[in-house]
């Protein structure tokens, strides 16, 4: 029998009817004050409209539309589009678009784009783009980049990019990504002028360990002790590169990061890592405020060592 593509369900009985049945797409459309609740959707998805609201919980996820509300718990999430809001808790999540809102409780996080606003409040976090904007309390944070503001109140904090605008309490720190931030207030940590910073001010900024002019960096590789891209880094190995490019651009030379997780996010496939030796005076950082923190330079002038994720040496096997 073939799946039903889509159901309108009004109750929470037939809620539960649609899931059960296996129903591609349930739209909910419940009446003003009745307010459903979505568990385990199974292989179903779920959209609220109109004036529909419900509770999520579990890993259940929603899209929300209109003016239709949700309360997310547990690792719920959902995307709001529309007028619609939520209130988050736990460790839910949401991504907020159009005019939408959230309310933020907990350790529940939000992604905010175009005029969608938020109020977080205890240990949650959000990212902003666009115009969006939010007001913090507590220990919340939250990352703001092109046109978005925040306000921020008790111990909460930010990240300011762009032409990002702050407006804070006297106690709440202000990370300063950019000179065109407007900020107001707050303890301000400029970090503008990361992307100027030579390869000993960028060692010291990362914790990178550095003796005698030598620092030790990470690369993660597979179990041929390569990436694919041809460098062999093989276990006291002294690799260099063929197609060296003294800028700060990715490109051009062995890339490394600071430690061996940063490494690992440039190649998630990793299962082996690395602690290099690599000249100070020639480490050129590769500044991009989009992603993980990495250098590249020329060569290795200390010999490769195997160690584990933590960076701690790695017996080798008799």
């Amino acid at each position: 029998m073939a799946r039903e593509a889509s159901r309108i369900v009004t109750s929470q009985a037939e809620l539960d009817k649609a899931i059960d049945d296996g129903v591609e797409l349930i739209s909910i459309n419940s009446p003003a004050g009745v307010r459903l609740t979505i568990t385990d959707l199974k292989s179903s998805r779920a959209v609220l409209r109109g004036s529909s609201s419900a509770v999520l919980r579990g890993s259940s996820s929603a899209e929300l539309w209109e003016s239709s509300r949700a309360v997310l718990r547990e690792s719920s999430s959902a995307v709001l589009r529309g007028s619609s809001s939520a209130e988050l808790w736990e460790s839910s999540s949401a991504v907020l678009r159009e005019s939408s809102s959230a309310e933020l409780w907990e350790s529940s996080s939000a992604v905010l784009w175009e005029s969608s606003s938020a109020v977080l409040r205890e240990s949650s976090s959000a990212e902003l783009w666009g115009s969006s904007s939010a007001e913090l309390w507590e220990s919340s944070s939250a990352e703001l980049w092109g046109s978005s503001s925040a306000e921020l109140w008790g111990s909460s904090s930010a990240h300011a990019h762009d032409g990002a605008c702050v407006k804070s309490a006297p106690l709440c720190a202000v990370f300063l990504h950019s000179s065109t931030v407007d900020v107001s207030g707050g303890v301000i940590l400029d970090h503008s002028k990361v992307a100027d910073m030579d390869g000993a001010t960028w060692c010291e900024y990362h914790g990178v360990k550095v003796s005698r002019g030598i620092a030790t960096l990470y690369k993660a590789v597979n179990d041929q002790w390569t990436t694919g891209r041809g460098t062999d880094y093989s276990p006291g190995s002294k690799p260099k590169c063929d197609d060296w490019r003294d800028d700060g651009e990715c490109g051009g030379g062995l890339h490394f990061g600071p430690t061996p997780r940063h490494a690992k996010s440039y190649y998630p496939d990793a299962t082996r890592f690395l602690a290099v030796g690599v000249r100070v005076s020639e480490l050129r950082p590769i500044h991009d405020p989009l992603s993980t923190a990495k250098a590249k330079a020329p060569r290795v002038v200390r010999p490769c060592v195997e160690v584990d994720i933590d960076g701690n040496p790695v017996e080798a096997s008799t």
